[in-house]
Parts: C-alpha cells; structure tokens; sequence
C-alpha cells in the first residue's frame, strides 16, 4: 500500500468546510434540546407540584438531557477533528489493491488495502441534497468490482478518517464541464422548492381535516383555510421566480459531470416515528443523495449524468441541479 501526502484542493476544502458547518449545527441543536429537556423538571420545581410527580418529571428530564448532552460532546468532538484536518491543509492518499470494503457501525466504512486496514467515514459532497449525513446509518454499500483503488482522506484519529473521494481503476476519470445555466437548467434546480410546496399542502389539508373533524366543515373554515394556502402558495411561488430571475441574470454556471456510478450506499434516517430510506450514489469524487424526483434505475456500473452548481462561499454548500441516467 503507497500512502503519499498533498495538500487539499479546492473541492477537498468546501467538502470539509461544509462538513464542518453541519456538525457545528447538530451539536448546537443538540444542546439546545438539553435546555429543553431541562426546562420542565425547573418549571415543575417552580410550581412545587407533589413530590412523585418531581421525581418522574426530574428521572425523565435527566434522561433525556443526558443523551442530549452526550450527542452534543460527540458532535463538537468530531467538529474539532474536522476543524484541525482542515487547518493543517494537508490529505493522505493511499493507493493500493483492494481486497474488500465492509460497513462498521455507526456508518463507517472499513477498506482493506494491500491488507492494510483503513476504517473511514464517508462526507457528503458539498452540495444541498435531500440528505446531508452520509456517514450515519449506513446499512448496505455496493461498489464496482476492481483491482486497485485509490483513496483520498485526512486522519481524523489512529487508523480512522473521513473520506473525501475515491477512484477505482476499473473506471475512466468522469468528464467534467462548465456550462451556463438556461431555463431548464434553473427549473430543475428547484426541486427544494417543489418539496416546499408539497409538505405546505399535505400540512394545510392534515389542518383542515383535523379541524374539520373537531368543529365541523364550515364554509367559513374552507374559506379561511383555502386564503392561507393560496398567499402561502403566492410567496413561495414569487420567491421561486426571484431565484429564477436571478440566476438567469447572472449567467450562473453549472457543472455537469459524465460518469460511471462507482459506490452505493443505503442509509436509515429516523425522523419522528417514521424511518426514512436513502440512497446515496459516488460520481467521480462527489457523493449524493438525490431527492425521489430524481431517483432512476441507478446501481453500481450505471453511466449517469451529475449537474451541480458549486459555492463560491467557504462554508457554504452548492445546489443539486439533478442526477439522470445517461442513454
């Protein structure tokens, strides 16, 4: 196994840069569900209510502030591994046989290389998509059969990193191209607001049911609940032509990349009661999750087309255009 060091590129510093700025925001939301936990079991001492009701309020608001707590450390310990890889500047890159790859639990992966043994999370491509954390929870990894393998990394602790790209022998380099946004480009691109749009009608309908079946369905209700969903509908839709407008104006570029499907990975996401299902796809170095819209017959070996628009902004992460399977 060769392992040489380089300094980071330009894609390698926004992919840790956006990672960074994620894991910050879960460990902030993290201590903020500790206040909350919190919050009860002081309210409920303030109002001096019976002594077995403190007492489960305060067993309960312990427990739950204590996993938030430990949540909120895990986080800002892995932000500060990921602050101090992004301050030296530096990657390790190791270039091998590959013998196998195996999922290790919580979502990492671990890479056997000339027998050498890496375990190594991967990080999303710095992009908005339909999920963000591609290292947690993963249950399933598929990738395309080859000899040797080529892995770009930063050492976070003793024989673990994250992963920024991967090439495999077996595949050509992905062909990448600046183009500038036309309108079809930038209608594809707002496939958030689409999402927004559709949550916004499930929840006015889930509203006027509930209300309807507490109150009754009362032209006065239908009404009331049809103008909110209406100027709802107006500003999202005025905001959507803004972005539109903008990025036409300014002659926005996108990326489009050509290439082979190299690496699947399938994570369970919990959110609520419901456990979500999501697919994520390596093209090249970039690792995405796409939104259902864009969801085709994708798997390990299929020619896809990626188009992307990349932030200029450090921290900051670029837009998903779309991911289609290439004839």
């Amino acid at each position: 196994m060769q392992c040489i060091t380089s300094p980071l590129d330009d894609t390698d510093r926004a992919t840790l840069h956006v990672a960074l700025r994620r894991e910050r925001l879960y460990a902030f939301m993290h201590l903020l569900g500790a206040f909350g936990a919190a919050a009860p079991a002081i309210v409920v001492a303030f109002l001096e209510t019976g002594l077995p009701l403190a007492l489960t309020v305060a067993a309960v608001a312990t427990g739950v502030c204590a996993w938030q707590l430990r949540r909120f450390f895990h986080w800002r310990t892995t932000s500060a591994r990921l602050r101090r890889a992004l301050a030296m500047g530096m990657k390790s890159t190791t270039h091998g046989a590959l013998s196998g790859v195996e999922v290790v639990q919580p979502g990492q992966l671990r890479y056997r290389v000339d027998g050498d043994v890496l375990i190594l999370r991967p990080l999303a491509a710095p992009l908005e998509q339909a999920d963000t954390a591609a290292h947690m929870h993963v249950t399933r990894f598929e990738h395309v059969q080859a000899t040797d393998v080529v892995l770009h990394w930063v050492p976070l602790t003793d024989g673990r990193g994250a992963l920024l790209g991967v090439e495999y022998s077996a595949l050509p380099a992905p062909e990448r191209v600046d183009v500038t946004m036309d309108a079809a480009a930038v209608e594809r691109s707002g496939w958030q607001v689409r999402q927004l749009a559709i949550l916004l009608s499930v929840g006015l309908l889930v509203a006027m049911l509930t209300h309807g079946m507490s109150y009754g369905f009362g032209l006065n209700q239908l009404l009331q609940t049809l103008c909110i969903a209406a100027g709802a509908g107006a500003v999202i839709f005025a905001c959507n032509r803004v972005r539109v407008r903008r990025l036409l104006r300014r002659g926005t570029q996108m990326t489009v990349m050509r290439g082979v499907v190299s690496e699947v990975l399938s994570a369970r996401v919990r959110s609520g009661r419901k456990t979500l299902h999501h697919t994520w796809y390596r093209v090249g170095n970039m690792l995405v999750c796409p939104p259902t819209s864009m969801r085709g017959a994708f798997g390990v070996g299929s020619p896809v087309t990626l188009e992307y628009i990349a932030s200029d902004a450090p921290g900051l992460a670029g837009t998903l255009v779309s991911l289609s399977l290439r004839a």
